[in-house]
């Protein structure tokens, strides 16, 4: 029997089917632990622009995303001119799931442990089941696209290659 379950949660309806089969399990054995998380991908761009010489040591400098994948070196405005309404979108751009698998799991009376992961979904995936002792991994199947599957695996695949632990796969 599984002693601590993961469940991958992005609200699609692969993860709700996935947490709905943790949950079946958890029901199961009462004794066990539920993990959920969330993962937001993040990227990381590289500044090809040096910074202006005196913004060296210097903070309110920051660097803006370009489409081709360099940055913008730019200075920050002050504090004051930046809108509120702007500022309460930049901290709350992560969508808080924590709520929505409260909603599903709370009616059956389980307890869970909830965490968000940032980076890279299945490296984030097999190093936190390793860390946590993790005994199976549940996961929806993902709707990527074709290509996407094709050059880079879906994500449900690259856990399964990169971990040791048990991963179940839902439909």
């Amino acid at each position: 029997m599984y002693h601590h379950i993961l469940v991958c949660f992005d609200n699609s309806d692969g993860s709700r089917k996935a947490l709905e089969i943790a949950a079946n399990l958890y029901l199961l054995n009462p004794n066990c632990q539920l993990s959920v998380v969330q993962v937001i991908n993040g990227t990381s761009h590289s500044i090809d622009t040096p910074l202006p010489e005196d913004s060296l040591g210097k903070s309110g400098y920051t660097a803006i995303p370009r489409s081709d994948g360099g940055v913008y070196a730019t200075h920050l405005p002050p504090e004051h001119s930046i809108q509120e309404n702007t500022k309460h979108f930049i901290q709350d751009d992560e969508p808080d799931l924590h709520a929505e698998v409260d909603e599903i799991l709370q009616p059956k009376g389980i307890s869970f442990h909830f965490d968000t992961l940032y980076g890279k979904t299945s490296e984030n995936i097999c190093e936190y089941s390793e860390s946590n002792q993790i005994d199976l991994i549940v996961v929806g199947q993902s709707e990527e696209g074709i290509f996407k599957r094709i050059f880079l695996g879906s994500t449900e695949e690259n856990i399964i290659k990169n971990t040791t632990r048990d991963v179940l796969v839902v439909k």
